[in-house]
């Protein structure tokens, strides 16, 4: 049994420093600090259905007009919609107009 409990308290400690998992998220819980700019998370800001901002953008997968799909560190954004083009792209933010329809983060 005690076995048992110390496995647990070792995976937790393991766990506790992960960059973004354990200590450090916590830390910027704390502080309030923005996710998206310590830990690169993502930022999604949708203006109506007609334009969306994606920051901490890795790189566009793909690129159609009825569907993009952005890379970011957490995963992929998928946008699906009419008329999609992108207005903007730069580092590591990307702006994408036309009649967005579905919105989804795929891991």
């Amino acid at each position: 049994m005690q076995d048992s409990n110390a496995k647990k308290t070792e995976k937790q400690g393991q766990k506790g420093n992960r960059v973004g998992g354990g200590f450090l998220e916590k830390l910027i819980n704390i502080l309030e600090l923005p996710q998206e700019v310590m830990l690169g998370t993502p930022k999604m800001v949708l203006t109506g259905n007609n334009r969306l901002l994606v920051e901490n953008c890795r790189g566009i997968v793909e690129f159609e007009k009825q569907k993009i799909r952005l890379s970011t560190l957490d995963g992929f954004v998928k946008i699906q919609g009419e008329y999609l083009s992108i207005k903007e792209i730069s580092r590591e933010n990307v702006i994408i107009i036309g009649e967005i329809n579905s919105l989804e983060f795929v891991k």
